[in-house]
């Protein structure tokens, strides 16, 4: 069992040191490619590549064995970061005094256009989501409104019954439907059309002959 912690041990310490290897290798070149942009820019990735090396990071801790690893990649990533700002503050100075590089004129007409599209599409999504809105607004507010008149109907219909405990109404929509009631003698009417509101109720055949409300009824309830 040691035996195979030391192996997993080995493993993972040559795991990060070829990272390391790798990693600052790459910083290092990419350091030296930049320095036709900012040297600053240069010189802070270059430090950052040279604190990944192994062979760096043991000298300084044979130097100072108190400054542990952590640190060191606390260092390594200030380093990235001010090569980062630095050679942002580089192409913007570059771009303000006209001396940028086609390279870079085009980096910036590309980042440009994806901006102007990101914001189109989210002016879009955002008149998108407010249509939505609005129609679910409506919608409800429709609703509402139906509910209101339907109820009123119920309501001024049942006041004009002489029974309205008794009152069977079907195919209700808006002002109109249909009604079987008892009357006066106390027997059912059977189905009747009707159209009632708050400000009238007409029943088919009782307080409204059959061919006048036929004519109320195409122009309310169809």
């Amino acid at each position: 069992m040691q035996a195979l912690w030391k192996y997993g041990g080995r493993m993972k310490y040559g795991l990060i040191t070829g990272l390391l290897w790798f990693f600052g290798i790459l910083f290092v070149v990419r350091g030296i490619t930049l320095i036709g942009e900012s040297f600053l820019g240069c010189l802070f990735m270059v430090l950052a590549g040279l604190l990944l090396l192994p062979v760096v990071r043991a000298k300084i801790s044979a130097v100072n064995p108190q400054l542990q690893s952590k640190w060191l990649s606390v260092g390594v990533f200030v380093l990235l970061l001010c090569s980062g700002l630095s050679l942002q503050a580089s192409e913007d100075r570059a771009l303000k005094n006209g001396t940028a590089s086609q390279e870079l004129l085009d980096r910036e007409a590309q980042r440009n256009e994806d901006n102007q599209e990101r914001e189109r599409l989210s002016a879009e999504k955002e008149a998108k989501e407010a249509s939505q809105k609005q129609q679910r607004e409506t919608e409800k507010q429709q609703r509402n409104n139906i509910i209101a008149i339907q109820t009123d109907s119920r309501i001024a219909l049942k006041n004009y019954l002489k029974d309205p405990d008794s009152a069977d109404i079907r195919n209700h929509h808006g002002n109109c439907g249909e009604v079987n009631s008892k009357n006066g003698f106390g027997g059912y009417t059977g189905f009747k059309r009707f159209i009632a509101s708050s400000a009238i109720v007409a029943i088919e055949g009782e307080n409204m002959d059959s061919d006048e409300f036929q004519k109320a009824w195409d122009q309310v309830c169809k």
